[in-house]
């Protein structure tokens, strides 16, 4: 199972809580089904699969972010039992 995990801050470092960050197509267009998730209190969010090569985060008051995943920082492998 492949996870990506990050973290959402402003310009000042500050966390934002409660951005939308969404997996979309190069032209910041959301797949169908939709897939996204919320950041929580320290700006944190989590998927547990990979649903594009796009992210697309947005929060009230802030410029909507188009930021491409780079697949080059994962590794595949197999958990040990």
């Amino acid at each position: 199972m492949s996870v990506i995990t990050g973290k959402v801050i402003d310009m000042t470092g500050k966390p934002l809580y409660n951005a939308t960050v969404v997996f979309t197509d190069k032209n910041g267009k959301a797949y169908s089904p939709l897939m996204g998730t919320v950041t929580d209190f320290n700006g944190r969010y989590s998927f547990d699969t990979l649903g594009g090569y796009y992210l697309r985060v947005s929060s009230i008051g802030y410029k909507t972010m188009l930021q491409p995943v780079l697949l080059k920082n994962f590794q595949i492998g197999r958990a040990h039992v």
